[in-house]
């Protein structure tokens, strides 16, 4: 990916730029790690201001749906921010924001790539709280897969990423040093959205566990397994197909 991406990237995120500008983004190109999204349409549940689209227009797609409902409230700047992006990036012809919750979106068509970084949780999070515990909630979180597989072409993919719940900083009870204003009691361990992801017709395909971006290739290569993960950020990606 070019250099240049990273610089328009940084600066619409309020970054500092530096040497290694795209190991800031390593997060970001763990998500795409083996996926092909050239000519491909993309719909980005969650998206923010949109880096993770603006990059999957860099790599190709043909065209992208940034679904953030956070742009039609308090977070104004969230709309502003994306459109300084696709003017850096000069990939605004193919990157659409909407505001639409994924609750309500019906756009009378399907995505051959459905991707959810860090935003699951974030779908109803009052209802991800007591998945475990409320049927109500878990009742929620199904229509909310149902529509992610309305939306998944046959044969697309659905990939989501988050932090599990289960980790050690919750367990002993303080907070991280790595992640200190994370709020593990909103989330759940991959297990919980893949039964849920089945349920709605998905079939997993694979599971992985991030390592710290300061640790580069080098610690995916090595460290990528959930006993580390347990014991710094618990992030792991989850992948799909659409049955």
């Amino acid at each position: 990916m070019s250099a240049d991406f990273f610089d328009a990237l940084a600066r619409a995120e309020r970054l500092p730029t530096g040497r290694r500008r795209g190991d800031r983004f390593f997060a970001v190109r763990e998500v795409f790690r083996g996926l092909d999204v050239r000519d491909r349409t993309v719909l980005d549940v969650g998206g923010g201001a949109g880096s993770l689209s603006f990059y999957a227009a860099a790599l190709g797609a043909r065209e992208v749906v940034c679904l953030e409902p956070a742009a039609a409230g308090s977070a104004g700047d969230i709309r502003a921010r994306f459109e300084h992006l696709g003017a850096l990036t000069g990939l605004a012809d193919r990157v659409r924001h909407d505001p639409t919750p994924i609750q309500s979106y019906a756009p009378g068509r399907t995505f051959d790539l459905v991707l959810s970084q860090n935003s699951i949780n974030h779908m109803d999070e009052a209802a991800c709280i007591d998945l475990q515990r409320s049927p109500e909630a878990r009742a929620r979180y199904q229509h909310i897969f149902s529509q992610l597989a309305a939306l998944t072409a046959p044969g697309g993919r659905l990939v989501l990423s988050d932090c599990s719940s289960s980790a050690l900083w919750p367990t002993l009870g303080i907070r991280s040093p790595l992640a200190p204003k994370l709020a593990w009691h909103k989330h759940q361990p991959p297990e919980v959205w893949s039964e849920l992801a089945v349920e709605a017709g998905f079939r997993q395909d694979d599971l992985r566990w991030s390592t710290p971006r300061s640790l580069r290739t080098a610690g995916r290569v090595l460290l990528s397994n959930r006993p580390f993960a347990w014991m710094t950020t618990a992030h792991f990606v989850l992948e799909f197909s659409r049955t």
